[in-house]
Parts: C-alpha cells; structure tokens; sequence
C-alpha cells in the first residue's frame, strides 16, 4: 500500500469523522448559538411579500470546524434580524472547510494545494483530494445548514462546494434547505469554468426548480447564468426566484463585465434574481463580485431592475430586500412566448450546432 493509500485509510481519516461527527456540532449549536426567532408563518403559509438576504461573504479557511459553525451561525443571525425569509450563501462557502485538511492554511495562500499534493509522495490530482475530504465536508455540511435553517426557521440556500456525488464524480453543488430542516433538493453546477474542467470536475445536466411557502426557487450556480437557456428553462419551469451564488477569480473587479449576467437573465425571463458573491484571496485566486438583488425592470425604481446591490467588490457584506411575488405574477400573466415554436426549433438547432 502507498503512504498516500497508507494516509487515506488510517488514522487521519477516522479523525476527521470524529471532529466532523454530528452530536460535536449539535452540541455546539445548542451552547453558541442565539435563541430561535420565531418565523413559523414560513412553514404553515403560503407568503406574497418577503425578505430575502444575500451574502457578500469573506473566504476563509477554517482548521476547526467548529469557527466555520460559528461564523455561518453568525450570518444566519445577523440576517433573520433583518427580517430575512430566505438566505443566500455563495459558491465555493463550503470548500472553507479544506482548512480541515492539515497542510493548508491561509498563510500559504498562493501554494496551499501544490504544497500539500507534494507533500503525499503521490500523483494525485486535486479530485483526489476533493474525493478524500469531499464525503466529510458534505457530510458534516448537510448537518451544519439543516440544523441553522431549522433553528432560525429560514428557507437557506448554503451556497456550493466541490463534493461527490453520488456516482463519485466531483461536482460543484449547492444545497438549499427548509425552515424545518430539510433538504429541499441540490443543484450541481452546469457550466463549468475552464478551470474546474482542467481539475476533473463533472458538470451538471439538470436545472432544478423547488416549490416553496415563499415562491419556487432555483438555484443555478455562479458560470450557470452566463446564458440566456439557464434562466429560461427555469422560468418555463415556473420559477420566480433565482438565486445565483458566485466565486469569481477575477482579481480586476469590472462592474459592467459582472453585470452581463444575472441582470440580463432577469430582465430576459421575468424573474426575481439573487446574487451572493464569494471575496477575498484563496490558493493564490483573487475572488471579487457585487452581491445584489434584481428585479424585472417594471417592478423597479427607476426601471434600473437594480433593487439593490453591496456597497464594495471586495469586503464583507449582507444585502437585504423585500419581493412582492404578487407582482411578479401579475407581470408575468402577459408572458408572449411561443413556446409552441421553442419546442419544435430549439432541440433541432442544438443538434445541428
């Protein structure tokens, strides 16, 4: 057996399962966090009019799990004070948690992962990595996230991480959960950046769209609202709310570059759209992005279709809005697209391209 095998298999391994276990972090919950804010309506009603809070959130990695509980539970308090109904997290909030991995901390930044990968002895790849630590960080997260949205009584989209799934290919998938814990369904991400496909990622082929007390919900991720068919097969599901968690390795922040995306989907596909952003440096990346909340440009102040956006690129912050789906519906009930037409052109020419 290789020292990598060797590593894997032994005592580290059973380590982790024991840090990460269940009862620790339950136990953990119940000691730190604040007291219940009761938002019982969200389970027993069907609501027009709600706050949704999206997260402008600061990479980190975090060697002991139970700061990354601490700090997700903090933004979860800080939002359900504001009103929130439903709470966005960004892509990539849960691969924080390779600081659980020994070798990879934040002071090494810009060689983290090619330090750790040479430390093994091994050819491995970072899939290999995902798919060792992956099981523990989806595992311990599903945990983390159901017992906050359960809690605090919020619908909660965790964000995404790059994780298994169940045919043990690496995705990146986002999880979005119920005010009484449960996991309403995962998204894996569709359009893969360059990058994720050079690490052995695996993309996505299903759009996903939750019915919900608070509306139907998507939650596409991040490269997914590049493209005008993401947010249209959605809205033709019958989705109202949008959600887009983000991690941009752009280390030049273009406010009009950025804005090529979920505004434009939402503008095109009359549906409200949620954007959290991932910022700060990780593994020698720059992340920068502008949380923001949009609406179709006839529900806006303005007719900006902009209710409202962070302040910064680059710092941490929390967005909040009200939707009054009401409106939405109404605006929607004039909808002049042939579907007729979609259906019989649209898989022709993607066949022929």
């Amino acid at each position: 057996m290789s020292g990598w095998e060797q590593w894997k298999n032994g005592f580290f391994q059973k380590y982790l399962h024991w840090k990460t276990r269940p009862a620790r972090l339950k136990r953990h919950l119940e000691r730190n966090t604040p007291k219940l804010i009761t938002n019982l309506d969200n389970l027993t009603e069907k609501k027009e009019q709600i706050t949704v809070v999206a997260l402008q959130l600061e990479m980190n990695l975090y060697q002991d799990i139970l700061a990354f509980v601490d700090k997700m539970a903090l933004m979860v308090h800080k939002s359900t004070e504001k009103g929130a109904d439903l709470i966005v997290f960004p892509e990539d909030n849960l691969l924080q948690l390779l600081g659980l991995l020994p070798g990879i901390t934040g002071e090494q930044q810009g060689q983290a992962v090619d330090h750790f990968l040479s430390r093994t002895g091994e050819d491995l790849s970072i899939t290999d990595i995902l798919g060792f630590i992956g099981p523990i960080i989806s595992k311990a997260s599903l945990f983390i996230f159901a017992e906050l949205a359960k809690r605090f009584q919020v619908y909660l989209m965790a964000g995404s991480g790059m994780l298994p799934g169940a045919d043990g290919k690496i995705y990146n998938i986002a999880y979005l959960f119920g005010p009484d814990g449960e996991l309403l369904g995962q998204q894996k991400k569709a359009h893969l950046l360059p990058l994720e496909r050079g690490w052995g990622l695996a993309s996505g082929d299903e759009l996903l769209v939750v019915s919900t007390g608070i509306g139907r919900l998507a939650f596409p991720v991040c490269m997914d609202a590049t493209y005008f068919e993401t947010f249209r097969i959605l809205a033709n599901q019958g989705a109202e709310i949008v959600m887009i968690p983000i991690a941009n390795p752009d280390a030049e922040y273009n406010y009009w570059t950025a804005l090529r995306g979920i505004w434009s989907r939402v503008q095109e596909s009359r549906v409200f759209g949620i954007k959290s952003a991932m910022v700060g440096e990780l593994f020698g990346f720059k992340f920068t992005g502008q949380a923001g909340i949009y609406a179709p440009f006839q529900l806006t102040a303005g007719s900006t279709g902009i209710i409202t956006e962070a302040a910064t690129f680059d710092r941490e912050e929390l967005v909040v809005a009200e939707l009054n789906l009401k409106e939405l519906r109404e605006l929607r009930v004039d909808d002049d697209c042939n579907l007729v037409i979609w259906e019989e052109l649209f898989p022709r020419i993607y066949r022929e391209k």
